[in-house]
């Protein structure tokens, strides 16, 4: 039965891999980012823009992906702990250009 309304193209086909592999215990010592800061992904390979908080600069770095997790995704290699990864507009910026931190606290 079909939504009101709704017209499905007969004949299409789509393939989809889920990893079925069970999740690891991520509670504590997974590295976790936004899927909204990787800026290319391919398969387990993906790019990401951290902060160089020296020089105010972002840094493209190459990192391995794990399995999601809802809106987010397990970072297996490529981060430091606690390293800073830009989410907001990581799609726009290019190794080495200049940020602007803004700070969720300010009102």
């Amino acid at each position: 039965m079909q939504p009101q309304g709704a017209r499905f193209a007969r004949g299409l086909v789509a393939k989809v891999a889920l990893p079925l592999a069970p999740l690891p215990d991520v509670a504590s010592s997974a590295t976790v980012v936004p899927v909204t800061a990787l800026v290319e992904a391919d398969g387990q390979r993906a790019t990401v823009y951290v902060l160089d908080r020296e020089k105010n600069v972002a840094r493209r770095k190459e990192v391995t992906l794990g399995p999601l997790l809802g809106e987010q995704v397990i970072v297996t290699a490529g981060l430091i702990t606690g390293e800073p990864v830009i989410t907001d507009g990581a799609a726009w910026l290019t190794d080495g250009r200049s940020v602007r931190v803004v700070s969720d606290d300010q009102g």
